[in-house]
């Protein structure tokens, strides 16, 4: 699990540097794909620190970062299902783009408690 969490902290690191340098790129492609393979790298992560089970270097900082998760997919889902006034009523979709500030801050919460996982499984 060390290797993972050292690959875990790095790859979050290199993909969130890479999103940002991407800002430079007029055709947005590189941030995209950035956002989309940090994305998935916190996927895998969530899934392989879930089915790791309890461990003494993982952080109490999880059970706010889960709560928060489904804090911001519940506000998702609400954008997706109210229902629109007229043909031209866009306020789920707006709902679903303000979402995603919170859930911006989530994912760089949990790339801090990655790094703080990844600190104390080091020394152990």
């Amino acid at each position: 699990m060390k290797q993972y969490k050292t690959f875990d902290a790095f790859s979050q690191l290199v993909a969130i540097l890479t999103a940002l340098l991407g800002l430079f790129d007029n055709s947005g492609g590189v941030t995209s794909i950035s956002l989309i393979a940090f994305a998935l790298l916190q996927i895998v992560s969530l899934l392989v620190n879930a089915l790791y089970g309890p461990a003494s270097w993982k952080s109490g900082l999880r059970r706010i970062h889960i709560i928060a998760t489904v804090i911001v997919i519940g506000i998702m889902v609400y954008g997706l299902a109210k229902p629109a006034e007229d043909k031209y009523d866009y306020s789920g979709l707006g709902i679903l783009l303000n979402a995603l500030v919170p859930a911006a801050a989530v994912a760089l919460f949990y790339t801090v408690i990655t790094f703080i996982e990844w600190k104390k499984i080091r020394k152990a």
